[in-house]
């Protein structure tokens, strides 16, 4: 395969990263209920990086990727702030 393929398939790969985490944020900041986000590829990992809190809580992570078949609990506070709580459990 050829470079260009690779390389739009890496824009495209971001561009659903931004807009799966946009459209997880914006539905928080709405007030609206809990959110269930489903992905793969590690792409979950991206939304530790979409919020400088997030960002700092996520430094005392092993990894930012989640394991197969893990997952991970980010709580938005009443003033608007996010929380991870939990990241990488495996039930």
């Amino acid at each position: 395969l050829s470079f260009p393929f690779f390389f739009l398939v890496r824009c495209f790969f971001f561009f659903f990263c931004f807009l799966f985490f946009f459209v997880f944020f914006s539905l928080g900041a709405l007030g609206c209920a809990p959110t269930l986000l489903v992905t793969s590829n590690g792409a979950a990992r991206y939304a530790l990086l979409a919020d400088p809190a997030l960002m700092q809580a996520s430094q005392k992570l092993e990894s930012l990727k989640l394991p197969t078949g893990g997952f991970g609990i980010i709580a938005r506070a009443d003033d608007g702030s996010f929380d991870l709580t939990d990241w990488g459990i495996r039930p």
